[in-house]
């Protein structure tokens, strides 16, 4: 799985995330090792991005090793290959994909990925981080499958770049999300207004919503992120699938 968030007008932050199964970790009384090793490249075939790192794995842990990472890119459109050893019996798996960092500079609401989140990690807040996801001491994992668990809670995290200023004014970004079982609306947030920037160095109104999955019945669901840029006039409804079980 792969995000976008902007960092500058023609550089993204894109979050990497590989799913890694309980059959690929090995057995034993020893903890087993991973080698992570990914390459992105562009549409020439160059090389713009690498990941690598060894990951050890105490003996009866989750039954997912979920691997996080990222990279800046330009706009384009990239592929990502992935590659997974393991080490205690050699055994190899890969995955490859391809990569689109759109280029907002076109867009009339410039808005970035939406992630879903059921995860989240505390990280030491003294280290500096470009990753979006990580504010405040705290890392969003992203969901591979949006598949969420009743008993668990979603977390929706999302950035709007350059909302619309009138001179001597304030900027008014509104936003909430619906969710749609079929074409039947069962459930809506407060909407949230947003007036000023949470990043300033990136010039982003930064959004996160929190929804407990224990109100859906089991099921799959669209849910529609309303936005709005009150002062332009303009609005953009992304959506993405949840899966409730």
């Amino acid at each position: 799985s792969a995000g976008w968030f902007r960092l500058a007008a023609d550089r993204y932050y894109v979050p990497l995330s590989v799913a890694i199964p309980a059959g690929a970790t090995g057995t034993g009384a020893t903890p087993s090792e991973l080698d992570v090793l990914g390459a992105v490249r562009d549409e020439q075939g160059r090389p713009v991005g690498r990941i690598r790192q060894t990951l050890k794995l105490a003996e009866g842990g989750s039954k997912q090793v979920l691997y996080q990472s990222g990279l800046a890119l330009p706009p384009g459109r990239f592929s990502a290959k992935v590659v997974v050893r393991e080490n205690a019996n050699g055994a190899v798996g890969s995955f490859e994909t391809g990569l689109f960092v759109p280029d907002l500079r076109r867009s009339p609401v410039k808005v970035s990925s939406v992630t879903l989140s059921t995860q989240l990690r505390p990280v030491d807040a003294r280290q500096r981080s470009e990753n979006p996801l990580v504010r405040e001491g705290v890392e969003i994992l992203p969901s591979l499958s949006h598949v969420v668990d009743r008993a668990q809670k979603m977390y929706f995290y999302y950035e709007v770049y350059e909302p619309e200023t009138p001179a001597n004014g304030t900027s008014s970004i509104k936003t909430s999300l619906t969710f749609y079982r079929g074409t039947v609306k069962v459930f809506e947030t407060p909407l949230v207004e947003r007036t000023g920037l949470d990043a300033a160095d990136r010039r982003a109104a930064v959004f996160q919503f929190e929804v407990a999955a224990s109100g859906f019945q089991p099921g799959l669901y669209t849910c529609q992120v309303n936005i709005i840029d009150d002062v332009a006039g303009r609005f953009v409804f992304p959506r993405l699938a949840v899966y409730v079980r």
